[in-house]
């Protein structure tokens, strides 16, 4: 075929992953697993007309508990596709969709206005063959009932060729940005709430390029979202890293360096932190595997069967096999065939998947934030809702934990704004965890930019992990406090620098006498307001 997007996702809600592949100028194909490591065309009648599909997702848009389908054509009518149940699909076709004939290709869904269904935007380009469609992004609001309305904001609507897209709270203020991958600069939206979005691409980021596929990740496990774009043709693939103070610098190793279509994050080897594949649209020159080795660097670990040189497009990750690591499938162009890639690797590394299910939030949990503590690290999740080149990693959230034989908290921030910790949780599994239906304990607001996360692990027995962030230099101090309000330890004090900051406490008070196991208060106070937050010390 001629392969564009890859979206791997759980259709018939059997636990196993799925697997639908656009092709351009063709056919979708459904593929369901049987669960054997086999795979059957399962393609509804609804889907089975040619057509130049591009940029294909996953969501419950209608949050009735089965994922249903966007498929966007090149110049011909987009699709959504309403999952019945029973490998039957419907295209219902809304009317702001049916009528927009423009050229897309990077689709994603979202809630971006956070009221707890899916909304949808697609990436569109300007197309010799209908010149007056519009180019620029194209957002469309649920409004419930198979309706969507096109809400664009005037700062989304942007001339140049829209290639890849995909979300994540970059800012870390509980609401979904966007990066956009042009033929020309990259568009960086920062979501401020109410519908409106700021474009602050600044420094690197704005360099020209071929832009292909966007893909977040906090490959350095510092707690903010990173950023790689994908480039080819006139430039190479750059990586981004965030800086946590809305600014992000251009950190890309040789490795990286790529010209590439396709990129999506994957912690493939359970090491803990994550890895990074990119694809190359030439034929005959190979994808790249490149593997975290910590401290920025990378190392191409690239073996045959990774090393594709038929011209892939779009690709993503999923553990279809459930043997607990990522595999690979790759969409191939020109003809070439695709590729389902089986990981085999063998090395004790532990891990832990969830599927999340929104209550309050939609029910496909996209946006969702998820915060795992194990072996003393931190590392963090968001539920994708398409990523990459036309394509989309599974909805099930993977962490690699190394040697870590036990997950001592994790917290779940949903799009609904509710938060919620589970501690003490096992590895080498696949946990379900639903979302809680009230907002009972969820912290009140703070400032913007101001923040105290809870520590984690939280219970701790030998030390907590704490991270604060105050937008700019101010006074103020962040101290531990007994029960009776009397400090315990002093951990930072004023003046504090803008920004993220990440400190341990190990439990001792300012003398360096450890304190005996009970419950404290964590107090981050500045002259603009103050924070507290719970903290349990343990045997």
């Amino acid at each position: 075929m001629w392969g564009e997007g890859v979206a791997w996702g759980d259709f018939d809600n059997d636990g196993d992953l799925d697997l639908l592949v656009s092709n351009e100028g063709q056919l979708l194909r459904l593929f369901r697993n049987n669960g054997n490591g086999t795979f059957a065309l399962a393609t509804p009648a609804s889907m089975s007309a040619p057509g130049n599909w591009t940029g294909i997702a996953w969501g419950d848009y209608d949050n009735d508990g089965d994922i249903d389908v966007f498929a966007a054509q090149a110049e011909t009518p987009k699709h959504l596709f309403r999952n019945e149940g029973g490998g039957v699909f419907i295209d219902v076709m809304p009317a702001a969709i049916a009528t927009d004939s423009s050229h897309v290709h990077g689709v994603s869904w979202v809630d971006y206005d956070q009221d707890g269904d899916l909304d949808l935007l697609y990436v569109c380009a300007p197309s010799v063959f209908r010149p007056n469609a519009p180019a620029g992004e194209h957002l469309l609001r649920n409004n419930g009932g198979d309706a969507f309305v096109n809400v664009t904001p005037a700062a989304l609507d942007d001339p140049q060729y829209g290639r890849g897209c995909s979300w994540a709270d970059f800012d870390n203020d509980g609401d979904p940005d966007l990066c956009v991958a042009n033929f020309g600069t990259t568009r960086l939206y920062r979501n401020d709430g109410g519908g409106a979005f700021v474009d602050v691409a600044a420094g690197a980021m704005l360099a020209y390029g071929h832009g292909g596929g966007v893909t977040w990740g906090d490959y350095d496990n510092d707690g903010d979202m990173d950023l790689y774009i994908a480039k080819a043709f006139s430039a190479v693939g750059r990586l981004y890293r965030n800086e946590g103070n809305g600014s992000f610098s251009e950190v890309t190793p040789p490795v990286l360096q790529q010209y590439c279509i396709g990129a999506q994050w994957a912690d493939y080897d359970n090491d803990g932190d994550l890895d990074l594949y990119l694809g190359n649209a030439t034929a005959g020159q190979p994808n790249v595997l490149a593997r975290n080795d910590g401290g920025g660097a990378f190392s191409n670990v690239t073996n045959p069967a990774l090393a594709d040189t038929d011209a892939t497009l779009g690709f993503g990750w999923g553990d279809y096999d459930g043997d607990g690591d990522l595999d690979l499938y790759l969409a191939n162009g020109q003809g070439r065939p695709d590729r389902l890639l089986r990981n085999d690797t063998q090395n004790g590394n532990h891990w832990l998947q969830l599927d999340l299910i929104g209550a309050q939030s939609n029910r496909s949990a996209i946006g969702a934030r998820i915060e795992a503590w194990a072996g003393g690290q931190r590392r963090i999740r968001e539920v994708d809702g398409g990523s990459g080149y036309n394509s989309q990693n599974t909805l099930r959230a993977h962490f690699g934990l190394g040697a870590a034989t036990g997950v001592d908290s994790i917290r779940i921030r949903w799009p609904s704004g509710i938060v919620q910790d589970t501690v003490q949780v096992g590895v080498d599994r696949l946990v379900r965890i639903r979302e809680r239906d009230t907002r009972l304990g969820v912290p009140a607001p703070s400032p913007v930019g101001l923040a105290l996360e809870t520590p984690a692990p939280n219970p701790f027995g030998g030390a907590a992990r704490i991270t604060y962030r105050v937008p700019v230099a101010t006074a103020g101090a962040l101290r531990v406090l007994d029960l009776q309000g009397r400090a315990v330890r002093t951990l930072d004090r004023g003046p504090l620098a803008p920004g993220s900051h990440h400190l341990i406490w190990d439990g001792s008070d300012d003398a360096g006498r450890p304190t005996p196991p009970g419950v404290y208060r964590l107090r981050l106070r500045t002259p603009a307001a103050t924070i507290e937050r719970t903290l349990i010390r343990i045997e």
